[in-house]
């Protein structure tokens, strides 16, 4: 609620307004000063990235965590050990919302990359379609290019969905392993869709550059796919090396 506050003797007043020339009870003055309260909700949040190199320029240790103020993942990663991997989801959040999301991540980071002019096609609402989400262009061949999304740590996700929260680690090859795990099961497809279809493989937790250089140093079987994309959660998408 507005105060008003007699610029003659101070005295305030609690009212909703004060109409006219309201006379103060106090000093009978007749000039009024008038504030309102305002209360925000605001988060504020933090995203942490740490990374530690030898005198060699070797990476050799990163600390990250980020954040949407619904998701809570960080990473730790030492040289020669497992990553340490965790996550903490407050509320599910819908897959079909999510591929929005990520597949806006992808355009952009293909954008730069390819030096091409995509965008995502608006799609509202599930549908039956093959590909989850569609890119297109005026000025680019092909004109349109499927995007079929899917994520590629399976037991990071299913924890997630059941408790809200993952902790757990990952040496570089349990990764490798899940991205062609996952390459695999969506290679099942016509030749010809896939020829136009990137598939985007997607994880709720950071990789950091440590893991991300042991992924794009590896050449991976894309199955056929036009190419394959992998989105850690907040951080730049980037392609696979096929063989």
């Amino acid at each position: 609620m507005p105060t008003h506050k007699c610029e003659q003797c101070d005295h305030i007043v609690d009212r909703s307004s004060l109409e006219g020339t309201v006379p103060c009870p106090m000093c009978g003055g007749a000039r009024w000063s008038t504030s309102v309260n305002v209360v925000d909700n605001l988060a504020l949040y933090d995203e942490l990235g740490l990374a530690v190199t030898n005198t060699d320029g070797e990476l050799v240790a990163e600390r990250i965590q980020k954040t949407d103020l619904n998701t809570n993942a960080s990473l730790a990663a030492d040289l020669g050990s497992p990553s340490k991997i965790s996550v903490e989801r407050t509320t599910p959040v819908d897959g079909f919302d999510e591929e929005g999301v990520v597949a806006e991540a992808l355009v952009k980071s293909y954008n730069k990359l390819r030096r091409t002019n995509y965008r995502v096609v608006p799609k509202t609402e599930e549908d039956s379609d093959y590909a989850d989400r569609v890119f297109t262009s005026e000025s680019d061949e092909p004109p349109q290019l499927n995007v079929q999304i899917s994520h590629f740590e399976s037991d990071i996700v299913a924890n997630v969905g059941r408790s809200g929260t993952f902790d757990g680690e990952r040496s570089n090859e349990d990764i490798l392993q899940s991205i062609a795990a996952a390459i695999q099961a969506k290679a099942n497809v016509d030749p010809k869709v896939k020829e136009l279809t990137i598939l985007q493989l997607i994880v709720p937790a950071p990789i950091g550059e440590g893991l991300k250089q042991s992924i794009q140093s590896h050449s991976f079987n894309t199955q056929g796919f036009l190419g394959v994309w992998v989105s850690p959660f907040h951080e730049e998408s980037f392609p696979l090396t096929s063989v």
